[in-house]
């Protein structure tokens, strides 16, 4: 029966269904995607062989979003901020994504001992309609939600539903949790370039050394449109931007430190919007030796290194995809650094052997070995350093001298 807690929770959080009668809030989706393409091959000389290729992809989403009249005539802030207005019922329009490459092939004394191949083109992957379906989920009409920073004032309860609306109308949620897509949004594309080399050694071994290069033609990254321009900065050589002032309570309260918007009646807690943008990049060094198979033995051994960057690492949530993006300093703006999956080295030696000791079948024996870099990490403080209302994932600056410590 209390009323307040006796400890500062430090986040509340509750979801709930926005329709009435509804017992599952499932986010529909509907979509016709179409691809055509065509390829030639042509050989200028005879050890000359030219691929070129042309791909269009094109997506159309179906009138399925929940628009938000309410949201719809908010103001919010872009990464620039600049003042922007979203429009949460438009899902993106069908725009054709173009992909054209070309390879080639040639066989460099025309006896199929060295081969020179590569390619450049622009590949378009397969589209993750889930960014899409986070709007249709996440404009308070289909579902409420209610976040508190620092707050007393929600104690225990062991019932589920009760700090949710007694009722629903299928009216815009007093409180609600936004993602959003940019009207100019399209699906990821990869500007791919690589050069390789291939090489008859002697003695049934091939040598093969490859570089591949990729950038973003349209890259992912989020913005929280909610987010207010810092109104402090640390001081000293850590002076990363700072939000400051009371915390969210309540929904009686006005803006906080953190929400542009966040009046009572239209209580915005976030506001994720999916944007693309070209700087992510990466590139890939590998080196490798086999022997195919003879008298019953084949072997292999490589060498690769490789770094990916980019701004962020999209997930399939808009708002943990956000604030579980490690940074330090303005997280609408995150500079370009090394992704999760930047491969780093990689180095591993494969053999077999394979006899037909009897009639009826053949035995093969196989060794591998391999080390490489697992995966990436950071150091972070733990809890919201900088203020912003996302936890854990402040990098700790690690100082460049004594005269920083």
């Amino acid at each position: 029966n209390r009323t307040t807690s006796p400890v500062s929770l430090r986040r509340f959080q509750v979801r709930y269904t926005n329709i009435p009668g509804q017992e599952k809030p499932i986010q529909p989706l509907s979509v016709w995607y179409s691809g055509g393409y065509v390829q030639d091959v042509w050989r200028p000389r005879p050890n000359v062989t030219l691929t070129a290729g042309l791909r269009m992809d094109i997506t159309k989403f179906g009138d399925t979003a929940y628009g938000n009249p309410n949201v719809n005539a908010l103001t919010f802030r872009d990464e620039t901020g600049a003042a922007v207005q979203y429009d949460t019922g438009k899902l993106p329009d069908s725009k054709p994504l173009w992909s054209p490459r070309l390879g080639f092939n040639w066989d460099v004394s025309s006896d199929a001992r060295t081969q020179v191949r590569g390619g450049t083109g622009v590949f378009t992957g397969r589209p993750p309609y889930v960014w899409i379906s986070n709007q249709i989920g996440n404009t308070g009409m289909l579902t409420g939600f209610i976040q508190e920073e620092n707050t007393t004032a929600r104690p225990f309860n062991p019932n589920p539903d009760f700090y949710k609306p007694a009722t629903v109308t299928g009216a815009p949620a007093a409180s609600l949790d936004l993602a959003m897509t940019d009207p100019d949004f399209v699906f990821p594309q990869t500007w791919r370039s690589n050069v390789g080399v291939d090489h008859r050694l002697g003695w049934g071994l091939i040598g093969t050394v490859e570089y591949i290069y990729n950038r973003d033609v349209n890259g992912v990254y989020y913005i929280n449109a909610n987010l207010p321009a810092a109104q402090s900065a640390f001081v000293g050589a850590d002076n990363r931007p700072r939000w400051t002032g009371p915390a969210c309570g309540a929904p009686t309260v006005g803006p906080c430190a953190t929400r542009i918007n966040n009046a009572a009646g239209n209580q915005v807690t976030n506001a994720m919007v999916i944007k693309n943008q070209d700087v992510g990049r990466s590139w890939n060094f590998a080196a490798s030796v086999m022997k195919t198979l003879q008298h019953g033995v084949s072997f292999k051994s490589a060498y690769s290194y490789g770094e990916a960057r980019n701004t962020i690492d999209a997930g399939s949530v808009a708002a943990g995809s956000f604030t579980g993006n490690p940074q330090s300093g303005d997280p609408n703006n995150p500079p370009l650094a090394f992704s999760f999956n930047s491969p780093g080295h990689r180095f591993f030696i494969a053999g077999s052997y394979s006899k037909e000791f009897f009639s009826f079948g053949q035995t093969t024996v196989s060794a591998y070995w391999e080390a490489r870099t697992i995966g990436n990490a950071n150091y972070v403080f733990s809890g919201d350093m900088n203020g912003d209302s996302a936890s854990g994932n402040d990098l700790i600056y690690i100082h460049g001298d004594q005269s920083e410590m």
